[in-house]
């Protein structure tokens, strides 16, 4: 469902294949920590804040230990992104609210508020190495 939606905003197959790589960091670290990533996203549930934190760590800790070399900052950062915008699609599309059309979206527009500063509170930041050395 998503990568239809994805099909009808980017032309390019790489461009898809890509942005669904990076979904996949989501889904494995959500089987390593047996969260539900699938049904959080199908109900339009609000994934907790410690749940962010924690998929930001092992991101990091992930960069660090990863035996074909660490994953990058910008890496890191792109993978954040995207998780951030899948969330936030997933969000349009299944969070149910019990009022008014408007009062939906601004409940939603809340959420998905709250959805982009958490993801962006785990961006790492990346450090231009010095050239002077």
């Amino acid at each position: 469902m998503y990568e239809a939606y994805l099909s009808k905003k980017h032309d390019s197959h790489n461009t898809i294949h890509n942005i669904l790589k990076k979904l996949f960091y989501l889904i494995a670290w959500g089987n390593k920590s047996g969260i539900d990533i699938d049904s959080i996203l199908l109900t339009g549930e609000m994934i907790e804040p410690k749940q962010v934190n924690a998929f930001g760590a092992w991101l990091t800790q992930r960069g660090k230990l990863h035996a074909d070399g660490t994953i990058s900052p910008i890496a890191i950062n792109g993978i954040l992104d995207v998780v951030s915008q899948a969330f936030r699609w997933f969000a349009d599309q299944y969070v149910s609210f019990s009022g008014s059309a408007s009062e939906r979206e601004i409940h939603i527009k809340m959420y998905k508020d709250s959805i982009k500063e958490r993801f962006s509170e785990q961006c790492e930041k990346s450090r231009k190495k010095n050239s002077s050395r």
